[in-house]
């Protein structure tokens, strides 16, 4: 048996030397073997060199820079560039359209504007012809696409060869209507009654050589039925009408028929039958056989 001193941190007994493991983890968590190490090949670096305290200074772009008064200058060309865009807009206006003899655009305010016979010029673009007078508000005249101020068209003769308006007695510078052996300016060939035009529409006058479209014609001047009071007229589409004449009176031929059998008065065969039309003093119209049944008689 062999001994060990007291102060001795291990102890043998016949046994073989035991190696001491590490204490297992409380969480039983994998312990990793240290006992070999593997040699890795390590990158080797060129030592640093180091660099004096007095070369370290901020990064700084110094060879582009741009001076600050460089800076207020292109700020303040831009300012006024913009200013003199909206200058620019502020002065061209409102867009009307295309000038009818300049082809130009028509901007500005609505003095700059003219329009005249459905169309637009410039205010200094339609003018006379001869003295090139600015025409936007003035009386003018247009012979053959080109217009006069009044003054040039009296002078130029003209007026002798047009023709006057019937109705208005203006002269008529640009389309025309003849009827019944008159001329007339299209928007004044009218009815005298509903104002509706009349080209393209039946027609007549009166003896007052008044316009008339015949529906106003026969409002006006029809015979008007004794019993509804409404005038004889032929219906649309129609060119005649029959109208009655019974004790010095007009009816409607539907409205000439009796008032209790309402049967027709006109008819020849309902008058052979019935008697023929009896009417009572006040104009109630009857047949025979309905005023004998009434007990009305003559006498």
């Amino acid at each position: 048996m062999n001994y060990v001193p007291l102060n001795s941190n291990a102890f043998y007994t016949n046994q073989k030397k035991s190696i001491l493991q590490p204490p297992k983890s409380r969480f039983n968590s994998p312990v990793n073997n240290y006992s070999h190490i593997n040699a890795q090949t390590l990158e080797i670096r060129p030592p640093r060199t180091p660099i004096p305290f007095s070369t370290i200074m901020p990064m700084t772009h110094t060879d582009t820079a741009i001076p600050l008064s460089n800076v207020n200058q292109k700020l303040a060309t831009l300012t006024f560039n913009l200013e003199k865009e909206f200058e620019g807009e502020a002065t061209v206006g409102k867009y009307y359209g295309q000038c009818t003899k300049c082809r130009q655009s028509i901007t500005g305010s609505s003095s700059d504007v003219c329009q005249a016979m459905g169309k637009l010029y410039h205010s200094d673009c339609f003018k006379c012809v001869l003295c090139a007078r600015i025409l936007r508000g003035k009386a003018f005249y247009r012979i053959h696409d080109q217009v006069y101020c009044e003054e040039d068209y009296l002078f130029t003769g003209f007026q002798q060869t047009i023709e006057k308006c019937y109705i208005c007695d203006h002269l008529i510078m640009d389309q025309m209507l003849q009827a019944l052996g008159h001329t007339y300016h299209p928007g004044c060939f009218r009815c005298s009654i509903c104002n509706e035009s009349l080209d393209n529409h039946p027609f007549t006058i009166d003896k007052d050589q008044r316009l008339f479209c015949l529906n106003d014609y026969h409002n006006t001047y029809a015979p008007r039925c004794a019993k509804c009071t409404d005038p004889i007229c032929p219906d649309d589409g129609c060119d005649e009408t029959i109208r009655v004449i019974a004790m010095n009176k007009n009816f409607h031929i539907e409205c000439y028929r009796c008032k209790d059998c309402q049967s027709s008065l006109s008819d020849e065969q309902t008058t052979a039958l019935l008697g023929g039309c009896c009417p009572l003093p006040d104009g109630t119209l009857l047949c025979y056989r309905c005023r004998m049944r009434r007990g009305v008689n003559n006498k």
